[in-house]
């Protein structure tokens, strides 16, 4: 899956080396993903919250804050980060 927005992750990155670790691996399971529906992203991420079926919210170690946007785009294998929410 192509990952686009990744600037976006420069708001955490840096924060503390688990948050670092975290999202290097989350960056790696999402670009090498090839989801075709909303449940294959919970299946791979239990703690994701579904906003719509198309924009998911990632919490950076399990953690409620931060959180990652990610908007999936099903069937062209692109996903956007398109904001870290950080409260």
């Amino acid at each position: 899956m192509q990952l686009i927005g990744k600037h976006h992750l420069t708001y955490v990155l840096g924060c503390n080396e688990e948050i670092d670790q975290w999202i290097s691996a989350w960056v790696t399971e999402v670009s090498h993903a090839s989801w075709k529906e909303p449940s294959a992203i919970l299946d791979a991420f239990p703690r994701a919250i579904s906003v719509d079926g198309t924009v998911f919210l990632f919490p950076v170690c399990g953690n409620k804050f931060p959180q990652i946007k990610l908007k999936i785009k099903f069937g062209l294998d692109k996903a956007m980060i398109s904001e870290v929410i950080q409260e």
